[in-house]
């Protein structure tokens, strides 16, 4: 069960990786790699779902992130955000193209699931 603080941060992760599906959606490798604008706002999309993540978890370290979205460790996650916010000339389009498949569409999936559970239980607020 969510509070309402998580429904809203798992919203956040829901919505952000939205942005960053539904702008790839009709795009293979090779058109994404040369549309410069689309990158960067994609590979931004995916850093505000890892930091809607790392809110999730909070300053405790409780394992709540991890017990609401099983299949990462929130230090996978947060490799992820470190590595897009700070490897500036070693983030390649390739790894952003390659992270939409190995990270935002199952976490997109679960943070569905997780809100739909939510809505089931306590009405569509």
């Amino acid at each position: 069960m969510l509070s309402n603080r998580e429904a809203h941060l798992v919203g956040e992760i829901f919505e952000e990786s939205e942005k960053a599906l539904s702008w790839t959606a009709e795009k293979d490798e090779q058109s994404f790699l040369r549309d410069e604008p689309l990158v960067y706002a994609t590979e931004k999309a995916i850093q505000n779902t890892v930091e809607a993540c790392i809110q999730l978890e909070g300053k405790l370290d409780t394992g709540r992130f991890e017990a609401l979205f099983p299949n990462y460790t929130l230090r996978a996650v947060k490799k992820i955000g470190n590595s897009l916010r700070h490897n500036y000339a070693g983030v390649t389009a390739t790894e952003v193209y390659a992270t939409i498949g190995d990270f935002v569409g199952p976490i997109h999936l679960r943070a569905s699931e997780l809100l739909d559970q939510h809505r089931a239980l306590h009405g569509d607020r």
